[in-house]
Formats: C-alpha cells, sequence, structure tokens
C-alpha cells in the first residue's frame, strides 16, 4: 500500500465507484382480505455488491464488496386486474433486511507491477430497514401459485457505512414465487 502511494506523489489519480444492480428473491405468501386488497408477506435474498478503484492507472487498489441478505418483506397490495393467468397490482410495504455473510477484496497495484490480494470476511453486518412501492406483475400457474416480477421504488432508512448502494432510493426489482390464499 505504502509503495502505491509513494509511486503516485506526482500523478493524476482518481477514484471510480460502481454498483452491482440489486437483486431481491423472494418467496412470498398473500391473504386476500377482500377481492381486491391483500397482505403479503415472507422471506427475502437480496446480494449486493460495489467495487470501487482509487490512484492512477499504474498504481493502484481496487476494494470488491459483496453482502448477502435475509429479509422479511411486508406489504399491501390492491389488485387491479385478475384473470386465470395474469395478476396485475398495486404494491406498498417494508421490510427488515439483516446482512448474513459478506466479503471485501483488496487488490494493491504498485508501478512495479507488483500486486498483493486480500480478501477478507465483512466485520460489520448491518440491519437494514426499507419502505417501497410498486406494481405488480404475476403469472398464475395455479389459483393458489404464481410467478411473480415486482419493479418498485425502495427508499432504504437505516444506512451502514458500507457503501453497498449509490442511493438511499433507488430502483428495485423483486422477482420470486408466491402462495396465496
Amino acid at each position: 500500500y505504502v509503495s502505491m502511494m509513494s509511486n503516485n506523489i506526482s500523478e493524476q489519480t482518481k477514484t471510480d465507484i460502481e454498483y452491482d444492480f440489486p437483486m431481491t428473491y423472494a418467496a412470498m405468501f398473500r391473504y386476500r382480505i377482500t377481492d381486491k386488497w391483500a397482505v403479503d408477506a415472507g422471506v427475502s435474498f437480496a446480494v449486493l455488491g460495489s467495487s470501487w478503484k482509487s490512484g492512477s492507472s499504474d498504481s493502484h487498489y481496487r476494494i470488491r464488496q459483496k453482502v448477502y441478505n435475509i429479509g422479511i418483506p411486508v406489504s399491501a397490495s390492491f389488485t387491479f386486474l385478475d384473470t386465470r393467468f395474469v395478476t396485475m397490482y398495486a404494491t406498498a410495504g417494508g421490510a427488515v433486511e439483516k446482512a448474513v455473510d459478506g466479503s471485501e477484496t483488496t487488490v494493491v497495484r504498485s508501478g512495479s507491477g507488483d500486486m498483493k490480494s486480500v480478501k477478507n470476511d465483512l466485520e460489520e453486518k448491518p440491519w437494514q430497514y426499507s419502505v417501497n412501492a410498486g406494481i405488480g406483475l404475476q403469472f398464475n400457474i395455479t389459483n393458489k401459485c404464481g410467478i411473480f416480477a415486482e419493479p418498485r421504488i425502495t427508499r432504504h432508512l437505516e444506512s451502514s457505512d458500507l457503501p453497498l448502494r449509490k442511493h438511499d432510493t433507488e430502483f428495485n426489482l423483486g422477482i420470486g414465487l408466491r402462495l396465496s390464499y
């Protein structure tokens, strides 16, 4: 690290940060209150990642983080189209997520071409809270089971020091299997 820093004293440096598109997989259960209104709850699994590179083109460090979250999403939904094969609905709710695993890989390259790579487990495994709203499309396999996709806007209320999201408010795509009762 010191060699990389000393090689950059007279070099122009910059930092680039990239964020992976957040993807969430879920198994959801829907309880219908009326023909139009329902309450959803389930279990979700999300993969978050980010990477950043700082330094010059010859001497730099690159850090890559991956975090795996398990969550409990809860929402209310209003169905505006319900046929045998397709259901469309609007949804709003929230989620509680806990980071259960993660890693950080750091690669340091000095001007001489020396590279050093270190991989560490993330010590901080934060809780994360969010609220969201979106629309959903479900393809009904049976009258009680379907595969869904839910593009939504999510606002993260608590954040840790881990730079895993570009913004506190983001577009998210949830996909999964739903059982309805």
